[in-house]
């Protein structure tokens, strides 16, 4: 887990999630998409079994009013401006055909043909998809990841085609 070099420990490397930003708020494809997406193929370079990480955003600054015992000193206000859901769609359709490619069939990284999506109701670290009240924009994340399981599923179908 979070890149962890244990040989013999674990099959596979991974992440909890991908944090950063700035102080006033960095973008999603620059602080998660992007980093996320290069760890994976630098991991993988490395002859490292890989099960991706997605992570849904990245702010912590909940914690900022102490009442997270076991956060610590809260310190750190960078944070990643929550994605569009597009983006979301997008760096989704991205983890997942990673997978797809890296399978058997391509650098065997991915054998496991799993991907991790950061995170289910992680409401205070800014990576959540639980579906929020309509004005917190409802399910909109779900339905986001579901239209990229849908887009991952017709190129699996078309490859397997071919």
């Amino acid at each position: 887990m979070n890149k962890q070099e244990l040989p013999g420990l674990i099959d596979a490397a991974s992440a909890y999630g991908t944090g950063g930003g700035t102080p006033t708020g960095g973008a999603y494809e620059k602080y998660i998409a992007k980093p996320e997406t290069a760890a994976w193929s630098t991991l993988a370079g490395k002859g490292r079994k890989v099960i991706p990480t997605v992570s849904a955003g990245w702010d912590n600054r909940p914690r900022a009013n102490g009442t997270c015992d076991w956060c610590g000193n809260f310190s750190n206000p960078a944070y990643v401006i929550d994605p569009t859901m597009q983006e979301l769609e997008d760096h989704t359709v991205e983890g997942l055909k990673w997978v797809q490619d890296n399978i058997k069939g391509g650098s065997g990284a991915a054998e496991t043909n799993t991907m991790l999506l950061s995170a289910w109701n992680e409401h205070d670290e800014g990576h959540w998809i639980e579906p929020a009240l309509e004005k917190y924009g409802g399910a909109e994340k779900l339905k986001a990841i579901s239209r990229a399981i849908g887009r991952a599923e017709a190129r699996a179908a078309a490859i397997s085609e071919q």
